[in-house]
C-alpha cells in the first residue's frame, strides 16, 4: 500500500470519526461526587458517583484495573447500576464481587474512572486510583531499605524486629540468587491467623501468611510473642516475591523443586524437623526425582517435608558449587524463554537430569539413568521416589494436589498468592496443632504461602506449618 493511500485511508476515518455518524468523541465529567468504600471487605467494593450530566443518561461503567505484574495490560468494565439523584443529578453504583472474581490481596493499588453515554455523547471522568486496604484493622507503618512494615497489635519494637528480618532477608537473597524485588514490598503483620483469614476471600483453615508476587505484597498472622517463626516465614515468603518477579514468563512457571528450594534456602540453615527426614531418605536411596517434585508437592506429610528438605539441598548445592551469580543467570534465562531446561543449559551446561546425578553424587549416591519412554504405549508421569531398585509407574487416581489451584481473577484479582500456614503459638501456650509450614501456590503471576500437606506436619506443636502465591 502507498503513502498516498495510507493517507486518504487515515484522512476518511477521521472525518468518519468527526461526523454524526462516527464514533462520540469522550467530553471531560466532573462529578459531584466519586467515591469507593471496602465496608464490605473483603468480599466486595462499591464504586458510587453522583452527577449532573446535560443529557439522558443511558449507560454507566467503571472501567478498573489493579496494579500488578500481568502479561497482557488489560481495563476491566463493570456496568453501574443508575437511579435519579434529584435535582437534575443522577446516581451510579457499582458493586464488585470480589468473590466472583477471586479477591484482592490487602493493600492492591487499583486505578479506575467512570464512563457515561447517552444522547451520543460520551463523558469519563479523571482517572483516580485507592488503595484496597483491610479497614478492621488502624494500620500502623514502618519503611525501610526496600520494603515496608504495616502492623496493627504490638509495641513499636516488634514491627522493627520484623523490619530487619526483612532487611536481612532480601539482603541474603540478594546474595544467594543476584536478584531484588521489582518494587517496594509491603509486609502487614496481622495479630495472629484467624485476623488475617478474616482478610482473605475463601481462606484455608491452615493459611497463616500468604504472599503476591505480582503485587509485591505479603501478609502473615503474626502473634507478637511468635517473631522466631515469623522471621523464617518473612523470609521465605519474600523469596517468593523476589523470585517470582525476576523469574517471571507469561505462561510459564518455575519448578517447585527451585521456587520452594530458594524459599527454604533463604530461610537460613536447614531445621532439624526437614534435616532428619533428608538423611534418612539419602541413607536409604529413597530420594524425589527433580521430575517428580517440579510441580505440586506430596499431599502427605512426610513426603511434603522430604519434599521442602530435598528442594533445600539442590539449590544449597547449586549455590555451593557453581555461586549466586550462575543462579541469577538460571533465573534470568527462565524469564527470557519459560523452559527450565534451556535455563539450566544457559546457567550451567546441564540438563534437570545432569542436576540431579550431580546432586545425588555430591550426597553419595549413584546418579540415575534416564527414563526410556515406551512405545506405542503413551509416555508416563514421571515416577515420584528413584531408589536403587526402578519404582514401578503409579496407577490409579492421581494424588490430592498440596496446592490450591491458581485463583486469577478475570480482571484485576490476585494474580499469584502463596498461603503460609499457621504459626505455632508462643512457647508459653498451648499448642494448637492447625497450622502447616509451607507454601500454596496460586500460580502464574502471583501467590505463595504454606502448604496443606503440612497442615499436619508433626505431633506434639514441634513444627505445626511450613510456609510456600496469587
Amino acid at each position: 500500500m502507498t503513502a498516498l493511500r495510507v493517507g486518504l485511508l487515515a484522512a476518511a476515518l477521521l472525518a468518519a470519526l468527526a461526523s454524526p455518524g462516527g464514533a462520540a468523541a469522550q467530553e471531560p465529567l466532573e462529578a459531584v461526587s466519586d467515591e469507593v468504600s471496602t465496608d464490605g471487605f473483603p468480599d466486595a467494593v462499591v464504586f458510587e458517583l453522583r452527577a449532573a450530566l446535560p443529557v439522558e443518561v443511558e449507560r454507566a461503567e467503571v472501567r478498573y484495573s489493579a496494579r500488578r505484574r500481568q502479561c497482557v495490560s488489560s481495563v476491566s468494565l463493570g456496568e453501574a447500576e443508575l437511579t435519579d439523584a434529584g435535582g437534575g443529578a443522577l446516581s451510579a453504583r457499582w458493586e464488585w464481587n470480589l468473590r466472583r472474581s477471586g479477591g484482592l490481596p490487602p493493600g492492591a493499588s487499583v486505578s479506575y474512572n467512570w464512563r457515561l453515554t447517552g444522547g451520543g455523547r460520551v463523558f469519563e471522568t479523571p482517572e483516580r486510583t485507592f488503595v484496597y486496604e483491610d479497614p478492621r484493622f488502624e494500620w500502623r507503618r514502618l519503611s525501610g531499605e526496600g520494603v515496608d512494615v504495616l502492623w496493627h497489635e504490638g509495641e513499636e519494637r516488634f514491627a522493627y524486629s520484623a523490619l530487619d528480618a526483612a532487611e536481612a532477608s532480601l539482603r541474603r537473597i540478594a546474595e544467594s540468587a543476584g536478584s531484588a524485588p521489582d518494587d517496594r514490598v509491603e509486609i502487614r503483620l496481622y495479630e495472629d491467623a484467624e485476623s488475617l483469614q478474616g482478610g482473605l476471600v475463601f481462606p484455608r483453615e491452615y493459611t497463616g501468611g500468604v504472599a503476591y508476587p505480582a503485587y509485591g505484597l505479603i501478609a502473615i498472622g503474626l502473634d507478637p510473642a511468635n517473631l522466631a517463626w515469623g522471621r523464617r516465614a518473612i523470609a521465605h515468603e519474600l523469596s517468593h516475591v523476589v523470585v517470582g518477579q525476576a523469574a517471571f514468563r507469561c505462561g510459564a512457571g518455575i519448578p517447585s523443586w527451585l521456587d520452594e528450594g530458594l524459599a527454604m534456602y533463604n530461610e537460613g540453615p536447614l531445621e532439624g524437623a526437614f534435616r532428619r527426614p533428608l538423611d534418612a531418605a539419602v541413607a536409604s536411596n529413597r530420594l524425589f526425582t527433580l521430575d517428580g517434585v517440579a510441580g505440586a508437592f506430596p499431599s502427605e506429610p512426610e513426603d511434603a517435608v522430604l519434599a521442602y528438605a530435598q528442594s533445600w539441598s539442590v539449590v544449597d548445592y547449586l549455590i555451593r558449587e557453581h555461586g549466586p551469580e550462575r543462579m541469577n543467570v538460571l533465573l534470568q534465562s527462565f524469564a527470557g524463554s519459560g523452559a527450565i531446561e534451556r535455563a539450566l543449559a544457559d546457567a550451567y551446561g546441564f540438563d534437570t537430569l545432569g542436576l540431579e546425578n550431580r546432586w545425588r553424587e555430591s550426597l553419595g549416591l549413584p546418579g540415575r539413568a534416564a527414563q526410556a519412554l515406551p512405545t506405542p504405549i503413551p509416555i508416563p508421569s514421571a515416577p515420584l521416589f528413584q531408589t536403587g531398585t526402578p519404582q514401578p509407574q503409579p496407577t490409579g487416581a492421581a494424588p490430592t494436589p498440596a496446592t490450591a489451584p491458581p485463583t486469577v481473577a478475570p480482571s484485576a484479582a490476585a494474580s499469584s498468592a502463596t498461603p503460609t500456614a499457621a504459626a505455632p503459638p508462643p512457647p508459653q501456650a498451648t499448642p494448637t496443632p492447625s497450622g502447616g509450614a509451607g507454601c500454596n501456590r496460586s500460580g502464574g503471576g502471583e501467590t505463595s504461602g504454606l502448604d496443606a500437606a503440612l497442615a499436619a506436619l508433626l505431633a506434639g506443636g514441634a513444627l505445626l506449618a511450613i510456609r510456600r502465591t496469587a
